[in-house]
């Protein structure tokens, strides 16, 4: 939505604005946690890769690139008329159900927030009702031994590196991988021409009216926020002039009004 003008702003009556016709980018939590899970592949290629969208049918061209870069399994379950953005306990559930479908999982790799809504709660959410630990703040991960795993997270005291048991879930934060690499074209033309699984409510043994008993908060209004700043150009004869008016006319006073 940044690079929507505020003047095309046009929220229909469920305080939604049309995007499609945007370019689309990865959430960048999201991004992360793909690229450390075909990190893992690549660290052990016994591990196997399955990953699920909750999207509308655009989302299918992310899965498409998934499997050119060497996802197993993709998966996108139709959200219907459902709105998820600020319905955390809805995803968890949609969730947890396709993975008792899919037959279990060794570790759910979330990124720790989405676009809309930024409630980061859906990857502990799941947690809780899969009974399985949960790490937030991952920046890093590694194959151990076994099932074991070399997880680093970000907490109060710093970073944190420990050693994790499957199943269980992870939420990654700003990871130090953060990018995922661009598939070759001989992969976008096999790989990613693989069909991606459709779901929809029932699959699960859920009905879009099944939503009523885990509604989350109902957003109210909805505004653009002004990015807009003043700017005043600096000038001077020699950059050192330049310095000495940025530092005496901005930087000085600012550093007086922090004591």
């Amino acid at each position: 939505m940044d690079i929507l003008p505020e003047k095309e702003w046009q929220p229909d009556k469920d305080l939604r604005v049309e995007t499609a016709f945007l370019p689309s980018i990865w959430n960048c939590f999201d991004e992360s946690a793909l690229a450390m899970a075909l990190r893992l592949h690549k660290e052990n290629e016994d591990i196997s890769l399955s990953a699920l969208t909750i999207a509308p049918p655009a989302g299918e061209t992310a899965m498409r690139t998934l499997y050119a870069l060497g996802f197993d399994n993709c998966a996108r379950l139709d959200p219907g008329g459902a709105d998820l953005r600020f319905a955390p306990e809805w995803a968890a559930e949609l969730i947890c159900r396709y993975c008792e479908r899919a037959g279990g999982f060794d570790v759910l790799l979330f990124g720790q927030q989405s676009a809309e809504g930024n409630n980061s709660l859906t990857p502990a959410l799941c947690a809780e009702k899969l009974h399985v630990p949960c790490i937030s703040q991952v920046t890093e991960l590694h194959c151990e031994k076994g099932k074991k795993l070399s997880v680093s997270c970000a907490c109060s005291q710093g970073l944190v590196r420990r050693q994790a048991s499957a199943p269980l879930v992870l939420s990654v934060g700003n990871a130090q991988i953060s990018c995922l690499p661009a598939p070759t074209l001989k992969a976008k033309m096999t790989l990613g021409k693989k069909p991606v699984k459709r779901l929809v409510y029932e699959d699960l043994g859920l009905t879009e009216a099944s939503m009523g008993g885990y509604t989350g908060l109902k957003l109210t209004g909805l505004e653009p926020v002004s990015l807009k700043r003043a700017a005043r150009r600096i000038t001077g004869a020699t950059p050192t002039e330049i310095a000495k008016k940025l530092y005496n006319e901005y930087i000085k006073k600012a550093l007086e009004e922090g004591q």
